[in-house]
């Protein structure tokens, strides 16, 4: 899809017709061609072509490859949130334009490509659903992609806190060093200042004889 007038955001500001899917103006998302498919919803595992561009300059940093569709599963946390958001309300044929604001992109870390805060739009066609969920009811589907979700932030709370843990340490281990070599120096000053070497050497006084 082209994104020169058409685009959803120009510089932080939203299109009249796009439609603000987060309610906080966070995920917006414009149809630019409706298909008549499936809906895509929780559990889908769908399969989709994306162009993924920086909103600021319009410099593309991904895209589905290969002439593949990229294919994920809507609830386990496997794209941004934003991406999942957005995803949720199309179905199979939609081509799409969706802008997401930082907190529904990478957010302040960034990510290789992409900048810090940085808001991000991306062009994506439903091609399909290559799976749905079968057996299960959505009550049931949803726990069990919550639990999912959940397991993924505790292993990620881990991660870092291992991170914080090996910082603390190498920061303890060079203040330790610097220690000890502030230590040494100051055992090596205390020798040259003579106070633990020989005395220096001083002439005996000349003694008078006393008189026969």
């Amino acid at each position: 899809a082209g994104h020169s007038e058409e685009c959803v955001v120009s510089e932080g500001k939203e299109s009249l017709d796009a439609v603000d899917i987060s309610k906080d103006g966070g995920v917006l998302v414009k149809v630019v061609a409706a298909g008549s498919g499936e809906a895509c919803g929780e559990g889908d595992t769908v399969l989709v072509n994306y162009v993924g561009r920086l909103a600021k300059n319009g410099r593309e940093f991904d895209r589905s490859h290969g002439g593949y569709p990229f294919a994920f599963t809507i609830g386990e946390g496997r794209v941004v949130a934003g991406f999942e958001t957005a995803v949720k309300t199309l179905r199979v044929g939609d081509k799409a334009e969706v802008a997401l604001a930082p907190e529904y992109g990478y957010g302040q870390e960034g990510s290789e490509g992409i900048p810090a805060n940085a808001r991000l739009v991306f062009d994506i066609e439903i091609v399909g659903i290559k799976e749905r969920v079968k057996g299960v009811s959505a009550a049931t589907e949803r726990e069990r992609l919550a639990a999912l979700r959940a397991e993924r932030s505790a292993a990620e709370a881990a991660l870092k806190e291992k991170a914080a843990e090996r910082q603390q340490a190498k920061a303890k281990a060079e203040q330790t060093k610097a220690a000890m070599a502030e230590k040494l120096a100051k055992k090596r000053c205390g020798k040259k200042g003579g106070g633990g070497g020989k005395k220096a050497w001083v002439p005996p006084a000349d003694k008078k004889k006393s008189p026969k």
